[in-house]
């Protein structure tokens, strides 16, 4: 992804993705799904990142796991602003806390069948 190839990117964090789900590493399941919510972001499936990273959120709150500093800095809140500026505030919120509530196979599947060329309208 921080080299421009999006698409090998996205196919590689969504096989990571799969594998962490299957045999229920919840933390490594959150960093996927952040990594996701960037790619994505970058891509304009911005509802869907958003979505994300509610998701990744509750996953972290759930196993006191929290953002390391360097990540936060790095990865993680460059994406919130990039969807913060798209989405609004308002749209971005309700993303996230729909995908903070979102039982996490149906988070899963959603980041699993979602694809980079094939973007939103916001």
């Amino acid at each position: 992804h921080h080299l421009g190839d999006h698409e090998r990117a996205l196919e590689l964090s969504q096989e990571s993705l799969r594998i962490s789900f299957e045999l229920d590493i919840r933390v490594t399941t959150a960093y996927c799904l952040e990594e996701l919510a960037a790619i994505l972001a970058h891509s304009g499936v911005s509802r869907v990142a958003a979505r994300l990273l509610g998701g990744s959120s509750a996953i972290r709150i759930e196993t006191n796991s929290p953002l390391p500093d360097n990540y936060r800095a790095q990865l993680y809140d460059p994406t919130v602003a990039t969807l913060r500026d798209v989405l609004g505030d308002d749209d971005f919120t309700a993303e996230f806390e729909s995908g903070a509530a979102q039982p996490l196979d149906k988070l899963v599947a959603l980041a699993l069948g979602v694809e980079t060329h094939r973007s939103e309208a916001t």
